[in-house]
């Protein structure tokens, strides 16, 4: 071999040397990057005071819109008689929701850290961004104390009819169908019990030992354990705490290190148990195109999966069964609080429910998944919850039972009204951007 063969091999051998150095410097540099950029980020997203979103988290001063669409009843006699019910879609109905977290204890030094709270939302009406007052609008819609079991007694005593005609405002936030339950303060409506009076406690990992843990869920109003259904994976409430909701935007309690195809499980307590949201896919957030999010939906890209299917099962009751597909008993949950009333929640339109429900009715919109599909937008990397859009429909099971009824069919799941949650997390927003820029 000649010499400057010789010289040409020690050049390649020095260059991929180089190559090599510089490759494992530039790992070791990436890895110490991301472990200084998670250990900055759990110091700044821990629930302890002292923490930049701490403030935020106690009372978020992002905007949660809650709009609500109710279903006006336009031919109750027709449907009485046997006919199709035909519908009059009526809203939005916007609030601005007010979130508190108050009565703050934490654990300090025992294991796991936690902090123990209480939560409650207040709903402010905003009439600019409303249709008009729910309280100049009237709508005829099923009645649900006639329809309620314990009520149907009361049938033979006074006039009850399977629909009324309210205002807005009473179908919604509850009035007094009687002089007794005047007396006795309860009101009758969807929302009746929500408006800064259902309060809940909660017991959960303020991530300060694991940023991981953050937001895990300890107890619910006292219990570890739930006791409402069936199934002991159904009662396990050692779920992710999203305020504790899914549409709740209020910092990281979301796991960092997501990809497409993960998933994350929270506990709702409105409806006493978890869901499972699914990575189906990547996109930029709807404020910022330099941000890259994974959207979470409430199906997987394939809904044949046998895991999702499991997840819907594991909440069905021995004695009642399993709901349709798409449908969501709230009955049990009721049935808790002492209220009986076979209410069901699906998608708006019953979109990704079985088809047979909806064939049902007249004037729904079209199922359309930009606008009735729940969707949640979490940054990756750091875990941040950056958008909501959460979508749901009420239904209440109606039978034909016995004469108020009339010739109407039966075993149908009546349309009410859906409601729409939508909010933005700009402070998040701008404090990722600005991790990115650096």
């Amino acid at each position: 071999m000649s010499r400057k063969s010789n010289c040409f091999m020690v050049v390649l051998i020095i260059i991929a040397v180089i190559l090599l150095v510089l490759a494992l410097v530039s790992f070791i540099l990436l890895f110490v990057f991301d472990q200084l950029f998670l250990t900055m980020l759990a110091k700044n997203t821990v629930l302890q005071p002292g923490s930049p979103l701490f403030d935020n988290w106690l009372s978020p001063s992002v905007p949660i819109w809650f709009k609500v669409y109710m279903l006006n009843l336009t031919n109750a006699d027709e449907v009485l008689n046997g006919g199709r019910p035909h519908f009059q879609e009526v809203g939005p109905f916007v609030y601005r929701e007010n979130r508190e977290r108050y009565d703050r204890q934490f654990s300090n030094n025992s294991s796991p850290q936690t902090i123990r709270y209480k939560h409650r939302i207040f709903y402010y009406f905003q009439p600019d961004l409303s249709l008009t007052n729910p309280n100049n609008v009237k709508i005829t819609t099923p009645h649900l104390y006639c329809l309620s079991p314990d009520a149907r007694w009361m049938t033979m005593f006074t006039s009850c009819e399977p629909f009324t005609t309210l205002t807005a405002q009473e179908a919604m936030w509850g009035y007094y169908p009687t002089s007794l339950l005047e007396v006795t303060g309860q009101k009758v409506g969807i929302f009746a019990e929500i408006n800064g009076t259902d309060v809940h406690e909660f017991v959960v990992n303020d991530g300060v030992e694991n940023i991981q843990n953050i937001g895990q869920i300890y107890e619910v109003d006292g219990k570890k354990k739930l006791t409402i259904w069936d199934n002991d994976e159904a009662n396990t409430i050692n779920k992710l705490d999203i305020d504790t909701k899914i549409e709740e935007i209020n910092g990281s309690l979301a796991p960092p290190g997501l990809q497409v195809g993960s998933t994350v499980t929270f506990y709702v307590p409105e409806i006493c148990r978890s869901t499972t949201l699914y990575a189906t896919g990547k996109k930029n957030t709807v404020n910022s195109k330099d941000v890259e999010i994974i959207v979470f939906t409430g199906a997987p890209a394939d809904p044949t999966e046998h895991i999702f299917e499991w997840r819907n099962r594991i909440f069905c009751q021995t004695k009642a069964g399993c709901p349709p597909k798409g449908l969501v008993a709230l009955g049990p949950c009721l049935n808790s609080r002492g209220i009986n009333m076979p209410l069901y929640l699906s998608q708006p339109s019953f979109i990704g429910a079985d088809p047979r429900i909806g064939v049902h009715f007249d004037g729904l919109s079209l199922p359309n998944p930009d606008k009735h599909v729940t969707t949640v937008h979490i940054e990756p990397t750091t875990g941040f919850l950056l958008e909501a859009f959460k979508r749901v429909q009420f239904n209440l099971l109606m039978r034909n039972t016995n004469k108020m009824f009339k010739n109407m069919k039966s075993g149908i799941y009546f349309p009410i009204g859906r409601i729409e949650e939508v909010s933005f997390h700009q402070l998040l927003l701008t404090l990722i951007c600005l991790l990115i820029d650096n």
